[in-house]
């Protein structure tokens, strides 16, 4: 949903944890100025489809159910699961925006060749950030479990990942509780839904490590808030998505920006907007032939990140443009409150 735990949800099984913390606390909007609070508010309030995780869209005979999902684990999933459990069963197809198999493919890949995720052969973050930045790093490694020589060999991409969460949230992960995606995937294999990906597994991961070191560390140094601030952006994050906020937690992610050691500078703005521009508008351009292509060929539902969602470039207003007609599509629970096993 924010800018960090959208970059750690798409990686969210690769490093072994082991920190025990619970998710509490207030979010961030108690370290913003009630300035930054009203900018955020004027944005969302300019954002089309800017409330809800759940839309219907129809063009001819075609239809498609659409659902945000959030990536990473919280109890409150298993109400929405049953949710989406319910129109998995009407449905001929699933699309996401990596399936289960393409996630082992990954995974697989990127242990054979570790030189993806590594700097070159002599280099260290160490020796390359000033003595900030890096006990910034070294109490984000610690924090989640991640030793501090390990952390200092990873490209900069790649460590932005792996401290892209709150360590409150990484005792789940490593008990392989599964954000919405895992367990409505779960569910489609028990009912035997086809499922397809949005998307090449490789295109973010190239959106991530396509810039320079230098460009990676400045990404990087964007995103150091500290663990107060981490947890914060993270409860924010989590309580929005349960809001049907879709669109307010990413701007609350701009206006997060502030209470990075950087605060926002040009060169901030300028990165989070590159980042809006790669990581969700041309990924959502991308998928809507994609979207349309299943539906052409049954009723299709269709889960990813709710950020893309929302705005002018959103999937759902993409989708009206394209002659579709969308609507707020109503929940229905299915069965119980839990994923499937």
């Amino acid at each position: 949903m924010s800018l960090r735990s959208t970059l750690f949800g798409l990686f969210v099984s690769t490093c072994p944890v082991t920190v025990n913390a619970l998710c509490i606390g207030e979010g961030i909007e108690p370290f913003l100025s009630a300035d930054a609070l009203d900018a955020v508010d004027q944005a969302v309030a300019d954002i089309p489809y800017s409330n809800g995780i759940t839309w219907k869209a129809s063009r001819d005979d075609d239809e498609v159910i659409l659902w945000g999902s959030v990536h990473i684990w919280d109890p409150r999933l298993s109400f929405i699961n049953g949710m989406v459990r319910h129109d998995l069963k009407t449905v001929d197809h699933l699309l996401v925006e990596m399936t289960l198999q393409d996630q082992q493919v990954m995974q697989t890949e990127l242990t054979a060749d570790p030189t993806k995720l590594l700097l070159p052969d002599g280099q260290s973050l160490i020796e390359m950030v000033d003595e900030p930045t890096w006990e910034l790093i070294k109490e984000a490694a610690i924090a989640r479990g991640l030793p501090t020589v390990m952390a200092a060999r990873l490209q900069p991409w790649y460590l932005l990942v792996m401290i892209g969460t709150p360590p409150c949230a990484m005792q789940d992960i490593t008990k392989g509780l599964p954000g919405l995606d895992g367990m409505v995937m779960s569910d489609a294999q028990i009912l035997d839904i086809p499922t397809t990906s949005l998307e090449d597994w490789r295109t973010t991961l190239d959106i991530l490590s396509a810039p320079s070191i230098e460009d990676q560390i400045d990404l990087m140094q964007l995103s150091l808030m500290g663990s107060t601030y981490e947890n914060a952006m993270f409860m924010s994050t989590l309580d929005s998505y349960f809001n049907g906020e879709t669109a307010r937690v990413w701007e609350l992610s701009r206006a997060a920006l502030a209470v990075t050691p950087e605060g926002i500078t040009p060169e901030a703005t300028e990165t989070f907007e590159t980042l809006t521009q790669e990581l969700l508008i041309e990924r959502n351009i991308a998928w809507i032939p994609v979207i349309e292509d299943a539906a052409a060929n049954g009723k299709t539902l269709a889960l990813f990140g709710a950020a893309h969602l929302p705005g002018e470039y959103g999937v759902l207003n993409l989708l009206e443009q394209n002659g579709w007609t969308v609507t707020p599509h109503p929940w229905a629970e299915d069965g119980p409150a839990t994923p499937a096993q």
